[in-house]
C-alpha cells in the first residue's frame, strides 16, 4: 500500500482553518460599513475597518500560498518517493503478463503529481467548511440560515448524482484512451514496416477507429460533468441572488440591517464556492482517483516481492535445469515443458529447433527474464530469484532475438548503462566480442551516439555492439537468441571467436541458432520440437541421432529435397 504523509495533510488543513476565518474578513467589513460607518459617517472608522481589512487580506494571501506550496512539496515528495518503483513496474510491466500492464504507473503518478501542485487538491481542503459558513449565516438570522442550507443540499444532490453518472464514463473513457495511445505507440515502434509494406494508411484507418472510440467515450463523460457543473453554478447564482432577496424583505421587515443582509449573501457565496469548484473539476478529480487507485494495487501487487537476506557467492560452476515448464506471463499455457539438463563451466550448449518449438521462451526463462510455472533454473545449486535482480544481472549475458539499443552512445550501451563504468572494462567488453575494430571505424569510436533504438547504426552494427553488451563484465551465464541472424562473414567469424574466448574464460555459453555453422563453438546440443525437449548430449552424438531419426523418415518415404 501507498503510504500518505498525513502530518503534512494536517498541517494544510490548519492553515485552511485559518484561510476559511480569515474569508469571513470581506462579509464582516461589509456589515460594519453598513451597519456602523454609513449610520455614523465616521470616515476614521472606515480608515481603521480599511487598514484592519487590508492586513488580514494580506495575512490570507500569504497562508494560502504556504498552503499551496505545501500541498506541491507533497506532490513532489511522493513523485521522489514512488517515481523510481514506478519506472521499474513500468518497464517491467511486458514480463508480468497483460492484466498487468494495462495502464503506466509512470502516467498515474505524474497525474497524482499535478493535481496535488494545482488548485483542485486545496479546494477539497475547504469544502468541509461549508457546514461553518451555513452556520454563521443562521446566526444572522434562522430563516436565511435554512434557505442557505437548502440550497447548499441541492448542490450536494447534484455532486452526489454527478459521480454516480459520470463514474463508469470516465473508467470507460480512460480505457479507450489508452488503447489509442497504445495503437500510435505500436506504429512509432514499427515505422519501417508501415513505411516499406504501405501500412501507413491502413493502421491511421485502424487508429483513426480507436480515437473515435476515446472522442465518443470522454464526450460522454465530459456531457455529464459539463451539464452538472452548468447546472450548478447556475444554481448557485440563483440561489445567491434569492437569497439576497430575501434578506432585503427581511430588512425591510427591521429583521435584519441591511448590511446583515449583504453579508449572509457574500458568506453564502464563499460557502458553495468550494462545492461548485468541486462539481466543476470533477472530471478531472476523478480521473486522479483512478489514477490513485491504480497506483494502489500495482503497489500492494508489487509489495509481496521478497527482500533478499544477502548477496550469494558469485557462480563458477554449474547451471542446471531441472523439469523445466515455461509460458507467456500472465498465461497459464507452457511453451515449453519438461526441459532438464546440466551443463558445467566453460560448456557450450546450442539449442535447435523448429519456428515455435520455444527457443526463445527458453532462452528468456534462463536468463530470468520470465518466471518458470515449474521446475527450476540454477547457477551453483541456487535458483534464480535468489538473487536480486540487480545483482544476477552482473553474472548474466544476454542477446535478444529482437535487438533494442538506448539513445546514447555505444559505450554506455556496452556498459549496460552504469556510471561508475571503467573505460577499460567497455574496450575489454568490446574486444571479448571482437566488435573493437568495428567501433574505432566510426569517427568518435565508443563516444558515437547511436540515436534511438540505435538508429544511426545497420541491423549487423546493432547486433554486434549488443553482442558486447552482453559479455560486459564476464558474466557466468550467456544466452545468444540468433545472435547471427545480421551478420555478414567478418561478423560471423567474431561472434565464433568470441564464444571461444568466454568459454575459455569459464563461462557458460548457450546459442539459440537456425543456421548450424554458429554450433561448431558449441559442444553440447539440445534439440526441441512442440515446446518438447527431444535428445540433448554432447554435439556428436545429437547430429548422429539427428541423422539417424532423418534416414528412418527417408526410409518411411519422406522426400528430401536439396
Amino acid at each position: 500500500m501507498l503510504n500518505i504523509n498525513y502530518r503534512i495533510l494536517w498541517g494544510v488543513g490548519l492553515f485552511s482553518m485559518v484561510t476559511n476565518l480569515l474569508m469571513l474578513t470581506g462579509p464582516l467589513f461589509m456589515l460594519q460599513v453598513y451597519d456602523r460607518v454609513l449610520t455614523s459617517q465616521s470616515v476614521p472608522t472606515l480608515m481603521v475597518l480599511g487598514v484592519l481589512v487590508a492586513l488580514l487580506f494580506s495575512f490570507y494571501g500569504v497562508l494560502d500560498f504556504i498552503r499551496l506550496r505545501i500541498m506541491a512539496h507533497m506532490g513532489h515528495l511522493l513523485d521522489h518517493q514512488l517515481s523510481n518503483k514506478a519506472f521499474d513496474l513500468y518497464t517491467s510491466s511486458p514480463l508480468r503478463g497483460r492484466g498487468k500492464a494495462a495502464f503506466n504507473p509512470l502516467s498515474d503518478l505524474k497525474q497524482v503529481r499535478r493535481f496535488l501542485s494545482g488548485p483542485g487538491a486545496v479546494t477539497l481542503f475547504d469544502l468541509p467548511w461549508l457546514p461553518f459558513y451555513l452556520g454563521v449565516v443562521f446566526l444572522l438570522h434562522p430563516l436565511l440560515g435554512w434557505f442557505a442550507l437548502a440550497g447548499a443540499v441541492a448542490l450536494i444532490i447534484m455532486a452526489v448524482l454527478n459521480e454516480l453518472l459520470s463514474k463508469n464514463r470516465m473508467r470507460e473513457a480512460n480505457q479507450a484512451d489508452f488503447e489509442e495511445q497504445s495503437i500510435a505507440q505500436a506504429s512509432v515502434r514499427n515505422a519501417e514496416c508501415l513505411a516499406s509494406m504501405g501500412m501507413g494508411e491502413t493502421m491511421q484507418a485502424h487508429w483513426l477507429v480507436q480515437r473515435i472510440k476515446a472522442i465518443e467515450m470522454a464526450g460522454k463523460a465530459s456531457k455529464v460533468s459539463s451539464l452538472f457543473g452548468a447546472l450548478s453554478k447556475t444554481m448557485r447564482l440563483a440561489i445567491q441572488s434569492f437569497l439576497l432577496g430575501f434578506g432585503a424583505y427581511l430588512a425591510i421587515a427591521q429583521e435584519i440591517t441591511p448590511g446583515a443582509m449583504i453579508a449572509a449573501s457574500i458568506i453564502f457565496a464563499r460557502a458553495l464556492a468550494p462545492a461548485e469548484q468541486t462539481i466543476a473539476q470533477w472530471r478531472s478529480i476523478a480521473e486522479v482517483r483512478f489514477s490513485w487507485q491504480r497506483l494502489q494495487e500495482v503497489f500492494a501487487h508489487a509489495s509481496g516481492e521478497r527482500d533478499y537476506a544477502g548477496t550469494l557467492p558469485e557462480p563458477k560452476e554449474t547451471l542446471a535445469v531441472q523439469e523445466l515448464a515455461v509460458a507467456a506471463p500472465g498465461e497459464q499455457k507452457p511453451l515449453v515443458k519438461g526441459v532438464g539438463f546440466m551443463l558445467a563451466a566453460g560448456d557450450g550448449l546450442g539449442i535447435l529447433g523448429p519456428s515455435g518449438s520455444g527457443k526463445s521462451t527458453l532462452g528468456k526463462a534462463l536468463v530470468g527474464a520470465w518466471s518458470p510455472l515449474a521446475g527450476t533454473i540454477r547457477l551453483d545449486k541456487a535458483t534464480l530469484d535468489q538473487w536480486p535482480p540487480e545483482i544476477l544481472g552482473r553474472h548474466v549475458g544476454y542477446l535478444p532475438q529482437d535487438i533494442e539499443l538506448f539513445d546514447g552512445t555505444i559505450a554506455q550501451n556496452i556498459c549496460r548503462f552504469h556510471e561508475d563504468t571503467g573505460f577499460d572494462e567497455v574496450i575489454a567488453a568490446g574486444m571479448l566480442s571482437e566488435c573493437h575494430g568495428m567501433i574505432l571505424q566510426f569517427a568518435d569510436g565508443y563516444d558515437t551516439r547511436i540515436g534511438r533504438g540505435g538508429i544511426q547504426l545497420s541491423a549487423g552494427q546493432r547486433q554486434r555492439i549488443a553482442l558486447a553488451r552482453a559479455v560486459f563484465g564476464n558474466p557466468f551465464l550467456v544466452v545468444l537468441d540468433e545472435p547471427n541472424s545480421n551478420l555478414d562473414v567478418d561478423g560471423d567469424e567474431a561472434l565464433a571467436n568470441s564464444i571461444a574466448k568466454l568459454r575459455e574464460k569459464g563461462a557458460i555459453v548457450i546459442v539459440i541458432a537456425h543456421r548450424t555453422k554458429i554450433l561448431a563453438q558449441t559442444n553440447k546440443l539440445l534439440m526441441l520440437e512442440g515446446g518438447l525437449p527431444q535428445v540433448f548430449g554432447p554435439k556428436e552424438k545429437v547430429f548422429a541421432y539427428m541423422q539417424e531419426q532423418l534416414k528412418k523418415r527417408t526410409k518411411k518415404g519422406l522426400k528430401i529435397v536439396g
